[in-house]
């Protein structure tokens, strides 16, 4: 059965999949972001239940085009590959790989195969980490719009809920017991995570979401509720605030997320979480002026940020203003860069393979850096792929980048304000903002951060509103089809016009006077 027409039988026996995707998203953070092994293990687990499913029930392969599924598979088969056999000769040739096979031979340990990866076993758990952000992808798309509708409700209140508990460690100082732990992570804010720019990570993919929620459910189009808002003007709209009924209720609460979302992402001090909040505040209000209109738009989005700014004053920007104080041409970054760049030169054109920066950048460790400082990432999730994937992956970044234009071309063509067009509006906006922090810094590498991030995913590259819309457009071209032969039997015979009165033949064109 074409996934994009599941009836409701076919999608009801989804239904565990969304409970189980929506288990990841409320666990995955609340143990340092699943980057510790048991938490991991756990989402990796709850991976394989997924993609059972997935498979016993491909909607995917119905609702994503041809290059994405190609990509999909690119994806997983780079590291397979990477751990293919080579006859030891023939691997001891490979660029980079030699220093490796002559350690290996005067240690007496030579085997009779190498591999692409120089260290085998951290590729197969990059491969293992890989599998929760594709079961998340591949199950997501294949839903129906309410479940993606609840899915993203539940990842707005896992943020709004790490934002929060940011905000009161923060609050608490440094030794607050909120922290789990983590004193040394200072005044920022860190949620449940380890370090605060994956906190500002997470908060930063939930941002544009909520600002398109509180955008559409200000401007009062959620069907007939909105009509009765716009009936009764300002007024109304006060009496409905004061009383927190529908619409205006729903306001109130996602204009508090926004605030939330922003706060978090001030508190958490990461310095591009900070600039990337305020680059995301003003696409967010750029995408928004095509549905909206720019005068709306700038307003709506200009009183959330000042509300957001003043109660960050009030509570108190020394600490924040502290980190920007620093000098950033002191920052480690900038030598592991140039170190994770040289590694892959020298392991120009297959890569170290997938997970081995941490064993492999060891031999490029930047003499700025002291010897006794353990590099667990680049700062630079690009330049890291590019070190351990060489140019299949650089191959693989580029094709998705363009499958996400594309993308962006199909969601800008549609124009409405219904809830899942504008949650995909600011998934789209969310799987920008995140790739952007990846300049600075390793979010994709953070297990709950990737699940997320191939959730917005999905929400974006979800089918349902585009194929509404054409669904809409091949019925109002229906009638135009079908005049000509009716207005044919018109002319050639009388028509009796149906009874129309509630029960009768032709029910619906009309109603009976006298049930009103």
């Amino acid at each position: 059965m074409n996934g994009l027409t599941m009836d409701g039988t076919g999608q009801r026996s989804m239904g565990w999949m969304a409970w189980v995707a929506g288990l990841m998203l409320v666990f995955a953070p609340l143990v340092r972001g699943a980057n510790r092994p048991l938490a991991l293990l756990a989402l990796e687990l709850l991976a394989l239940l997924l993609l059972a499913g997935a498979v016993a029930r491909p909607v995917f392969v119905e609702r994503l085009s041809r290059p994405l599924l190609l990509a999909l598979a690119m994806m997983v088969a780079v590291p397979l590959l990477q751990l293919a056999p080579l006859p030891f000769e023939l691997g001891a040739t490979l660029p980079g790989h030699g220093a490796y096979a002559v350690a290996q031979r005067e240690a007496g340990a030579a085997p009779d195969w190498l591999a692409l990866s120089t260290v085998p076993y951290l590729t197969e758990q990059a491969l293992w980490a890989l599998l929760p952000p594709l079961a998340v992808f591949l199950v997501v798309v294949g839903l129906d719009d309410t479940r993606v509708r609840r899915l993203v409700m539940v990842f707005v209140a896992v943020a709004v809920f790490q934002a929060v508990m940011g905000l009161m460690q923060y609050g608490a100082g440094p030794e607050s017991a909120l922290r789990f732990g983590y004193e040394s992570s200072g005044d920022s804010a860190i949620g449940t995570y380890a370090n605060r720019g994956h906190l500002a990570g997470l908060l930063l993919m939930a941002l544009p979401i909520g600002l398109a929620l509180l955008a559409s459910t200000i401007f009062s189009l959620d069907e007939s509720a909105s009509r009765r808002q716009r009936r009764g003007g300002a007024l109304y709209r006060l009496k409905a605030l004061v009383a927190g009924e529908g619409e205006m209720n729903r306001t109130a609460v996602y204009a508090a997320v926004c605030i939330a979302l922003l706060l978090g992402i001030v508190f958490a001090r990461s310095r591009s979480g900070i600039a990337l909040g305020m680059v995301g505040v003003v696409l967010s209000a750029v995408v928004l002026m095509r549905n909206f209109g720019a005068g709306f738009a700038t307003r709506m989005v200009g009183a959330v940020s000042a509300l957001g700014v003043a109660l960050a004053v009030a509570i108190g920007l020394a600490p924040v203003f502290a980190r920007f104080a620093q000098d950033a041409t002191a920052d480690a970054r900038w030598p592991i860069l140039d170190a994770t760049l040289e590694a892959a030169s020298a392991f120009f054109p297959f890569g170290s393979g997938m997970g081995t920066f941490p064993a492999v950048i060891r031999a490029f460790h930047p003499a700025e850096i002291g010897g006794e400082v353990y590099i667990n990432h680049a700062h630079n999730d690009f330049a890291e792929w590019w070190m351990e994937g060489g140019v299949p992956v650089l191959v693989l970044m580029l094709t998705l980048a363009a499958i996400y234009l594309l993308r962006w071309r199909a969601v800008w063509a549609v124009r409405n304000w219904r809830p899942l067009h504008m949650m995909q509006v600011g998934a789209g906006l969310g799987v920008l903002l995140i790739l952007l922090f990846g300049l600075t810094d390793y979010n994709l590498r953070i297990p709950a951060n990737a699940v997320y991030f191939a959730f917005l995913a999905a929400v974006f590259f979800h089918p349902g509103e585009r194929e509404r819309e054409r669904r809409r457009r091949e019925e109002r071209r229906r009638p135009a089809a079908v005049a000509e032969p009716v207005a044919a039997q018109a002319r050639a015979e009388p028509v009796v016009p149906p009874m129309t009165w509630a029960g009768e033949a032709g029910a619906g064109a009309g109603r009976n006077p006298f049930a009103d």
